[in-house]
């Protein structure tokens, strides 16, 4: 299973940075508070989009693409973004919230809380929140017109097969004595229309 998120690159240095806005949610107050069905009144809350359940394979969208209203044109975002090779994704979970609030409320903050006390909230090891890059796919152009390749890192799996696909997440396991097939286990791979061939990871940039 896969799960899509997509998150802004305008004015944002990396993907951490980036998620952390993702889920810091907009403060309904005044005039805009949230009607409490429970309560039978309006209340001051958080309106915000998290991660409620973590899939094998995450796929995060870059928002490249944006409309200019002054010139009424389609945009390309072309900065700079950076990424980890492993992201905890922790912090923009549900249970992770919930921790964060639990220690702002210890620490003496006001801030309303976005996790309902009657929602049971998940414990995992932090394990379960690790991801490791797979696979990265490249826009090169213009808004208008340009031209997609990828990156993709070579399955174990795969390295029997010389196929490629998502990885999926899961805990290390104890190997047998490598092949020459295992060998090219881990590797990355260039994928541009019929060219593909090995690729230095150390090179890539967004």
């Amino acid at each position: 299973d896969f799960t899509g998120i997509s998150v802004e690159v305008r004015c944002k240095q990396g993907l951490e940075q980036t998620l952390c806005s993702y889920v810091q949610g907009e403060l309904l107050e005044a005039d805009n508070q949230y009607f409490c069905e429970q309560c039978g009144h309006k209340v001051d809350a958080v309106r915000r989009s998290c991660i409620k359940t973590l899939p094998s394979t995450l796929v995060i969208h870059l928002k490249r693409f944006e409309f200019d209203y002054d010139t009424m044109t389609q945009q390309k975002v072309k900065s700079r973004f950076e990424f980890p090779l492993e992201l905890d994704v922790k912090p923009y979970t549900v249970e992770g919230l919930a921790e964060a609030e639990r220690s702002a409320r210890n620490a003496g903050s006001a801030s309303p809380s976005t996790i309902s006390s009657n929602d049971p909230v998940p414990s995992h090891s932090n394990q379960h929140y690790q991801y490791r890059l797979a696979g990265v796919v490249v826009h090169s152009g213009t808004a208008f017109a340009g031209h997609y390749y990828s990156y993709v890192q070579q399955r174990e799996e795969d390295a029997h097969t010389s196929m490629v696909g998502d990885s999926e997440r899961s805990c290390p396991q104890e190997a047998p004595h490598p092949t020459q097939a295992d060998k090219g286990a881990g590797r990355w791979l260039v994928f541009d229309d019929g060219r593909v061939e090995p690729y230095d990871l150390s090179s890539l940039a967004a």
